[in-house]
C-alpha cells in the first residue's frame, strides 16, 4: 500500500462532503457557478426595503463632514460661532475640540493639516439631517 499522502486524507473529506447521506444536504447543490435565490430583492424592487437613512430613533441626532476643497492646506482658523448658533445644533467639532486620535502615522482624525480634496475639516451633529447640512454653508 502507498504511503499516505495528505493530499489523499483531504481528497477523501472532500469525496465524503459531495456524497449525500442521510442528514447532510451534498455540497455540490451549493457549490460554486449554483444559483441561489435571495429573499431580500423582491423588498428593494418593489419600494419597500429599509435602509439606514430609513430608521430614525428617538433623540437620536444627525452628523455631518466638513469637507475640503483645498489639496493641500494648512488650517489657521475656523469660525465655528454661525454653525453653533444655529437652533438644533448639538455640537461643532474642528482638530481643536477633536481627541488627538491618529488612523495612521501621519493621519489624524481631525488635523490641522489638509493633505487631499475632501479630507475632514470639521464635524456637525444637529437634530436633523437638514439643520447639520445647513451649517455647513
Amino acid at each position: 500500500m502507498l504511503a499516505s499522502h495528505p493530499w489523499t486524507r483531504t481528497k477523501d473529506i472532500l469525496q465524503d462532503c459531495l456524497v449525500d447521506k442521510p442528514g447532510r444536504t451534498p455540497m455540490a447543490k451549493f457549490g460554486i457557478g449554483q444559483a441561489v435565490r435571495r429573499v431580500e430583492d423582491h423588498r428593494f424592487l418593489t419600494g419597500k426595503g429599509r435602509y439606514v437613512d430609513d430608521i430614525v430613533l428617538p433623540g437620536m441626532a444627525f452628523g455631518v463632514n466638513v469637507l475640503s476643497p483645498h489639496a493641500h492646506a494648512r488650517i489657521r482658523s475656523i469660525d465655528i460661532s454661525a454653525a453653533e448658533a444655529a437652533p438644533g445644533v448639538h455640537a461643532v467639532l474642528t482638530y481643536r475640540d477633536a481627541p488627538e486620535t491618529r488612523i495612521d502615522t501621519d493621519l489624524a482624525v481631525l488635523d490641522s493639516t489638509v493633505r487631499f480634496v475632501g479630507d475632514e475639516v470639521a464635524a456637525v451633529a444637529a437634530e436633523s439631517s437638514f439643520l447639520s447640512g445647513l451649517t455647513l454653508s
